[in-house]
């Protein structure tokens, strides 16, 4: 039989019941702090510019604290780099993570024993058990109201310090996620829902309205993902033809307000 260990395995970090760090953007971070810049620790994994800024914008997020600080000037003209967090959290993924495969591996020799649960079927079942959606807005809050009026209700979801997400769901599924106040969720918006305003624009009080100052455009030949930034490290992200983006002149660091129906919002729960 051969002593050698196999490779440590992927592993994913929930904090708050919520799906926060993979391998991918463990490895991610780890780039960053090396290389002080988000564009040179993503040609090293490699991944693409754009998915960097993804990830990064879905980390801070899931996270109560901001992972990353962009400082400009600087001996490289500026760049992106680690907050204390996020220190912390790469050490305890990898501790866990190092913890986990030991476990694994002791229990190698009762699995050898058991056919039906070898160990490659077991890795690859711990691989897939884990929450993916392809909504670009996740956003991780509380439970702090929840209305009901007949078979609809609204929640609201403290997702910042100034930033409340209202969800228009059935009152059935407030029963079904036993939704309440203080119980932790995630809010999906996809960005095709999210609508771009001038900041002047006023709309009704029970729609989702926030300020905010535009942080990235990420156009291809047809789309543009538009990154906004609302509350601390909070992003939206909307996506717009290409042309409408041109007739609008956006350009980072405008100003814009941005809005969405409680209807586009999903709410999921993890340990309802």
């Amino acid at each position: 039989m051969s002593n050698q260990q196999p490779s440590l395995l992927p592993l994913q970090l929930q904090i708050g019941g919520q799906a926060l760090f993979t391998e991918q953007r463990i490895r991610l971070l780890e780039a960053i702090g090396e290389y002080g810049s988000l564009s040179a620790a993503a040609k090293s994994l490699p991944m693409s510019y754009k998915a960097a800024w993804d990830a990064l914008d879905t980390m801070n997020n899931l996270s109560e604290q901001p992972l990353v600080i962009t400082q400009s000037g600087g001996r490289r003209g500026g760049g992106t780099q680690l907050t204390v967090a996020a220190t912390q959290l790469i050490q305890v993924y990898r501790a866990l993570q190092l913890e986990y495969q030991q476990s694994l591996v002791k229990l190698q020799p009762l699995l050898a024993n058991q056919p039906e649960f070898e160990l490659a079927k077991l890795r690859l079942l711990l691989r897939q058990l884990h929450f993916q959606s392809s909504a670009r807005n996740q956003i991780s809050g509380r439970v702090i109201k929840v209305n009901k009026q007949g078979v609809r209700a609204q929640v609201v979801v403290q997702a910042g310090a100034n930033f409340q997400v209202k969800a228009a769901v059935t009152s059935e599924a407030v029963h079904e996620l036993m939704l309440a106040p203080g119980v932790e969720v995630l809010a999906l918006i996809k960005a095709p829902q999210v609508k771009l305003y001038a900041p002047e624009h006023r709309v009704h009080s029970h729609a989702n309205y926030y300020q905010g100052s535009i942080t990235r455009l990420s156009p291809d030949s047809h789309h543009c993902q538009v990154s906004v930034a609302i509350d601390a490290h909070k992003n939206l992200a909307a996506l717009l033809k290409t042309k409408q983006v041109e007739q609008l002149a956006l350009v980072e660091g405008q100003m814009i307000a941005v809005g969405f129906s409680p209807s586009a919002v999903v709410l999921c729960r993890y340990d309802a």
